[in-house]
């Protein structure tokens, strides 16, 4: 399995050599045109907007082809979103506070998306680009990207600046943020209008070549010396045996090494000095200890805009609406987050996740109001009681959630895109669990419209 670990490396090593070469020649003939074509275009200085109190979202759907060990293993689609506010600034920094949403759902079933994972995160960063951050938040996973130079650039001009990819890969046995540090190469390719804008394109690219941080042979060492303690106590030794075992097995998991590809096209508005938009095609390889090899490939699209929250005074507006109506079973409600719809435990059967008739009923006449406002996500959240095991509370809460958004999208003739659901089981609790009225309480359904965002 090691020579055909090596062959693998080495083959894709050839690949990115290869793609390489090609991104020089490409990168050649763009800087002779864009030379030739933009001798007249004034050198721009390219910094990032710093403004206090600045609200921005940030969203990107990934396309992903799985291999393990070189056999296919699905597609899936992505969805990731950034919420951003700029909180502080300090001379030519802005300190950002939010959260980013990890979604899945398969390729081919046109659904909402599942949300997967919500992760909190603050960052300094400066009008070059460059991030201050603790290593412990995972969010966002590309730092550093794009850096400007320091000085006025025309098209054709190269530069790169160190970078930073940070994952989550709990999959592979790893609990904290993993860090890879990444060499970006740019070009600024030119300009051109888009919707009466000035926009710069850019091209990044940057490959990876990561030797894994889990240390075996060390971990196999301080394992044998542990257990040397015990060896006249069979039963201890028995028992620390299997747990030093246990987490040998999951560091076998942990990849030894990391090699891959990215290609990105930036785009950049001049005038608001903050990206528009951008696509990405990339390639990862992951090797791991225990002789498995994983791959990853595919394209994304991200979309960047300022956010421009809905005022107190239309949400007021809208949830008066709603409360007037007096829908049976349903609870009308705002937060930060937005406007909340909340479906109560009696609009469900016993044990059941879709809504009765009588709860659609409702629907359809909330659906009513909330078409004007059909521009703004939708998430979805089931939530239970305390009662039965944490895995069957969490498994009826995802379905009663799914079943709602389908609706939501359904009723409201919106993408599916826009609607999104997640199930938290017992663990977000309004009310105690300790007695019938409080845990009829947390036995709901939320539907939150995301007019913050």
């Amino acid at each position: 399995m090691e020579n055909e670990n090596m062959r693998s490396i080495f083959s894709f090593r050839i690949k990115l050599k290869s793609s390489w070469n090609l991104f020089i020649f490409y990168s050649f003939i763009a800087l002779l045109l864009t030379i030739k074509f933009s001798s007249n275009i004034y050198p721009i200085k390219f910094r990032w907007a710093v403004e206090k109190g600045a609200k921005y979202k940030v969203v990107s759907y990934v396309y992903e082809k799985k291999f393990r060990n070189s056999v296919y293993a699905g597609t899936v689609e992505l969805r990731n979103k950034a919420v951003l506010t700029t909180t502080g600034v300090k001379k030519n920094s802005g300190f950002y506070e939010g959260d980013f949403y990890y979604y899945e759902r398969d390729l081919d079933r046109k659904i909402p998306f599942h949300l997967k994972q919500i992760y909190p995160t603050k960052f300094w960063r400066d009008s070059l680009g460059r991030f201050t951050i603790d290593r412990k938040f995972y969010m966002p996973v590309v730092r550093d990207v794009p850096v400007f130079p320091k000085k006025d650039i025309k098209p054709g001009y190269m530069w790169h600046a160190k970078g930073m990819e940070v994952h989550d890969l709990k999959q592979y046995g790893l609990k904290d943020a993993y860090s890879i540090p990444i060499d970006a190469r740019y070009i600024y390719v030119g300009n051109e209008k888009i919707n009466g804008r000035n926009i710069a394109k850019f091209s990044i690219n940057y490959i990876i070549s990561h030797k894994g941080k889990a240390n075996i042979k060390s971990y196999l060492a301080k394992f044998n010396k542990f257990l040397m303690k015990y060896r006249r106590n069979p039963g201890l030794f028995k028992y620390y045996k299997k747990m030093l075992g246990n987490r040998l097995r999951r560091l076998k998991m942990a990849p030894k090494r990391i090699l891959g590809a990215c290609n990105q096209l930036y785009y950049w508005d001049i005038e608001a000095r903050l990206p528009l938009k951008m696509t990405e095609d990339f390639h990862f390889i992951f090797h791991l200890y225990n002789g498995d090899v994983h791959e990853y490939k595919g394209i994304s699209k991200a979309v960047f805009k300022k956010v421009n929250p809905m005022k107190k005074h239309e949400t007021d507006k809208i949830v008066k609406k709603l409360r007037k109506k007096k829908f049976k079973g349903i609870g009308i409600k705002k937060d930060k987050r937005g406007i909340i719809l909340v479906f109560k435990d009696i609009l469900f059967g016993f044990d059941k996740h879709n809504l009765s008739k009588k709860a659609v009923k409702n629907m359809k006449g909330i659906v009513k109001i909330l078409k004007k406002y059909s521009g703004y996500d939708i998430r979805v959240e089931g939530h239970t009681d305390s009662i039965g095991t944490e895995k069957y509370n969490m498994l009826l809460s995802n379905k009663r959630a799914n079943s709602v958004s389908a609706l939501i999208a359904k009723l409201l003739g919106i993408s599916p895109k826009k609607v999104s659901w997640i199930g938290f089981g017992q663990h977000k609790p309004i009310d105690t669990n300790k007695t019938k009225k409080g845990r009829q309480k947390n036995r709901r359904v939320e539907v939150i419209i995301l007019t913050n965002e």
